[in-house]
């Protein structure tokens, strides 16, 4: 059971983890055609997570812990080492003895006593947060691009209702001095009708 909880994490991680082209990283944000009018709030949400730097950045950091997890699960963490030493022994005059020491030895690191284990918990648990922190920024420039976007849509409903009062304003006004100038109000009246 206690297996089966960071395996499932790192498999969510992987399906959730972009492919990253290192050509594509380094070229510029082309605008995507989906971010065209008529703009819903769906769309403007897809076009932003898209485009953001932090986004792209929560991603980016998430496929470096993938990697650290990938690097985690080997089971020999370091190249095994061989050396050779080969060494050719004389003895001086009378004996004039020689003798061929050599040594061959070979070196590999070895985890004990869980040391394995204790790593992939630890990264598992960092690929956990990175998933979590990939979301919550996500989920944030969302929310930013969503306030700004009804914002903008208040703005543009206030604007057109500003226009349309002020339209009915100027008939209002135009009404007010044609009945000044037909002499069916006095001048007092007109001119308290234009200023309201």
């Amino acid at each position: 059971m206690k297996r089966v909880l960071p395996a499932a994490a790192f498999a969510a991680a992987l399906a959730c983890a972009p492919i990253v082209d290192a050509d594509a990283a380094n070229d510029t944000l082309e605008p995507s055609t989906t971010c065209t009018e008529p703009l819903t709030p769906k769309k403007v949400v897809q076009c932003a997570l898209g485009t953001s730097p932090e986004v792209a950045s929560a991603h980016a950091q998430l496929a470096a812990v993938l990697g650290r997890r990938l690097t985690a699960g080997t089971w020999l963490p370091t190249n095994p080492v061989v050396s050779a030493t080969l060494s050719l022994r004389q003895r001086p005059e009378p004996d004039n003895v020689q003798s061929l020491n050599w040594s061959l030895s070979l070196a590999q690191q070895l985890e004990v006593a869980g040391q394995r284990g204790l790593r992939l918990r630890a990264v598992d648990a960092e690929v956990s947060a990175q998933i979590r922190r990939v979301g919550v920024a996500e989920q944030d420039t969302a929310s930013n691009v969503l306030t700004a976007f009804f914002n903008a849509v208040a703005a543009r409903e206030s604007l057109g209702l500003a226009e349309e009062l002020f339209g009915i304003a100027e008939a209002l006004s135009r009404l007010v001095t044609g009945r000044a100038d037909a002499s069916v109000m006095s001048g007092v009246e007109a001119d308290v009708g234009r200023a309201e």
